[in-house]
């Protein structure tokens, strides 16, 4: 996401400063080498530029010092290398290190300053996901091109009266080889050439469902005796009817795929568990009503009025799609209005 751009990329399609367009190599889930392709560390480094940033590598963040009127005084965390302590004061706070974690911190303050008792953070959110494999039949034994961006050329939607789900479509161009061919019950050789025929052809749909807060997910911290350190304990459970909506959903996609000339092969489907998406949401929602364990509209935290939430902790619904932009927008938009004298 680059505000100096028409709109948010996944990659880009042209140079921005130090960073260069997307050049087809393939190497996405390994490390862009030409930055086209956006990961946090872009952001750090370009931060890290600014005399007034500090980055502290090699900490662990645990909780907050209160003052017990509802401000944060200090940030309580851990080296890594040495397990010394250290406390890093500020004025103002942001908690942005992803759903779960930020629960952690959130729950072990609370416990830290209610003498040992800390509240469930009901709402917990998360998408639920089916990878299905395919095959294009009109694409076999044609060259692929391997010099192609391989993510998400192609997406589906899937409207059902008040909700919607949402399908990408991966092609295996870059994929790695492997895994594929030792799975085809051949020998090495005859899997290489069956899969050589068959690669311009084969692809995967990621098909996304929403979801939305409920009192029965939660969030909450568990005590060990024997060491005092504390542990997060996740309850979460789908849905009611869920099972019929992802049964009618794949039939759609399933129906889709053999219109364009695809099949789906019997038993690779694959159901991820719950969990496994990492889409995590909802722990402290946004509200207009100021009250216990919700942010405003800007994620400024109704319990401590110096801590402010800038990830997907206050979101009060879950689409079914990727977060990572949407997520990116709202810092941003909590930014510009919290600290507006960082611009």
């Amino acid at each position: 996401y680059d505000r100096n751009t028409e709109g948010a990329k996944p990659a880009l399609t042209r140079d921005l400063g130090e960073r260069k367009a997307c050049s087809y190599t393939g190497r996405c889930l390994w490390g862009c080498p030409s930055d086209a392709f956006y990961t946090p560390s872009i952001t750090l480094r370009e931060c890290m530029g600014y005399d007034a940033f500090d980055y502290h590598r090699g900490y662990y963040a645990q909780y907050f010092r209160t003052d017990g009127r509802g401000r944060i005084k200090g940030l309580v965390a851990t080296s890594g290398t040495t397990g010394e302590k250290k406390e890093f004061e500020a004025d103002g706070f942001v908690l942005a290190a992803g759903t779960l974690s930020s629960a952690k911190i959130f729950l072990d303050t609370i416990r830290n300053e209610n003498g040992g008792e800390a509240p469930s953070l009901k709402g917990l959110m998360d998408n639920r996901q089916i990878l299905i494999p395919f095959i294009n039949l009109n694409l076999i034994g044609q060259n692929y091109e391997d010099e192609s961006y391989q993510y998400h050329q192609l997406a589906m939607g899937f409207p059902e009266g008040d909700r919607y789900y949402h399908a990408l479509i991966t092609t295996l161009k870059t994929a790695l080889v492997h895994p594929i061919v030792q799975n085809i019950p051949l020998d090495l050789r005859t899997a290489l050439n069956v899969f050589r025929n068959v690669r311009a052809g084969l692809g995967v749909v990621n098909l996304n469902f929403d979801d939305h807060r409920r009192d029965t997910n939660s969030v909450s911290i568990e005590t060990d005796p024997r060491t005092g350190t504390t542990r997060l304990k996740i309850v979460y459970s789908p849905p009611d009817g869920e099972a019929a909506v992802l049964d009618r959903t794949v039939k759609k996609v399933k129906k889709v795929l053999r219109k364009l000339g695809c099949i789906v092969p019997p038993f690779m489907m694959h159901l991820r568990p719950m969990g496994a998406s990492v889409h995590y949401a909802g722990t402290v929602p946004m509200s207009v009503t100021p009250g216990p364990l919700t942010t405003s509209e800007y994620g400024r935290s109704h319990d401590y009025e110096n801590l402010y939430f800038a990830d997907g902790s206050t979101f009060p619904s879950l689409p079914a799609k990727n977060l990572t932009f949407a997520l990116m927008a709202n810092a941003a938009r909590i930014a510009d209005r919290a600290f507006p004298e960082l611009r």
